[in-house]
């Protein structure tokens, strides 16, 4: 099987990648329709590919395939490159530009791989005789039939547990690289919820917290409901714009029909509800 560890893209474009796939197979790396590479997976099954020349600016689908015109991977990884010296929202970029890397997989929750710094709080604060640390909550996707996953970033090998107005809902462990993704259990229902998530050291003792308002749509309304979107945790313009019109440029029309609850186009939050033009009536960026 074929699929995505990690992606890295640093400061001058540079794009360096792991994955999984059958030992001795050579992968081809796509951009869309275009090949930008391949490589030889080793005999342990693992591969890492590194770039040549930059990557560009702009929005790229990556995806992998067999050279043997075999399997080709379910998962897409979206990278989002801003001009150079610029933000996603295309503004001058203090300490320079930051892309944002979020791999989508055929089922399950989207993961955050690699994200701009965070500009609208601090760092984690300790629980309660706790030792702090970094934990987020980053992403919440519905799989088929409405099922919950969360994801997010902890202490690598950390126990996370989540909760729903202080209601055990589910846990999980955070991977190596300090990643999770877990499945709430149950059923919720639609409504306005608080969520939050609980770091715990070996001993089952909370060493960070993170929380998050949580407004949970019906599953018909996730995407758009009567001309309006509810914006979930993770969620950006782009990546509304990217869903709903197929082109994240695009988050410039979300963001000239809502300036009023938007003040800046980088900070949007959990809960807002942003009218959206029909596609039929919007143009990509001039």
């Amino acid at each position: 099987m074929l699929s995505f560890d990690a992606i890295r893209v640093n400061s001058d474009g540079g794009v360096t990648i792991a994955g999984r796939g059958p030992a001795g197979a050579r992968i081809l790396l796509m951009d869309g329709d275009r090949q930008i590479g391949s490589v030889q997976v080793d005999g342990s099954g693992g591969w890492i590919f590194v770039s040549d020349a930059p990557i560009a600016a702009g929005d790229h689908q990556l995806s992998l395939r067999l050279a043997d015109g075999g399997a080709a991977s379910g998962d897409v990884a979206t990278v989002v490159v801003p001009e150079r010296g610029r933000d996603i929202a295309g503004r001058p970029a203090a300490g320079g530009s930051s892309p944002l890397v979020l791999l989508t997989p055929q089922q399950g929750a989207s993961t955050v791989l690699q994200a701009p710094p965070a500009t609208s709080s601090g760092p984690t604060p300790a629980a309660p005789g706790g030792t702090g640390g970094s934990l987020s909550i980053n992403v919440i996707d519905y799989g088929e039939g409405g099922t919950v996953f969360v994801s997010g970033r902890g202490r690598a090998g950390a126990t996370i547990r989540l909760y729903l107005d202080n209601r055990p809902i589910g846990e999980g462990g955070a991977d190596p690289s300090g990643r999770f993704r877990i499945r709430a259990e149950g059923t919720i229902e639609p409504g306005v919820y608080r969520l939050r998530a609980d770091q715990l050291d070996a001993a089952g003792k909370v060493t960070a917290r993170a929380e998050t308002p949580f407004q949970r749509a019906a599953p018909a309304e996730v995407a758009v409901a009567e001309g309006r979107v509810v914006v979930q945790p993770g969620n950006s313009l782009w990546r509304i714009a990217r869903r709903l019109y197929g082109e994240g440029p695009r988050y410039t029309v979300i963001y000239q029909a809502n300036q009023q609850q938007i003040r800046d186009p980088d900070l949007i939050y959990p809960g807002q509800i942003f009218t959206v033009p029909p596609a039929a009536t919007t143009t990509g960026p001039g």
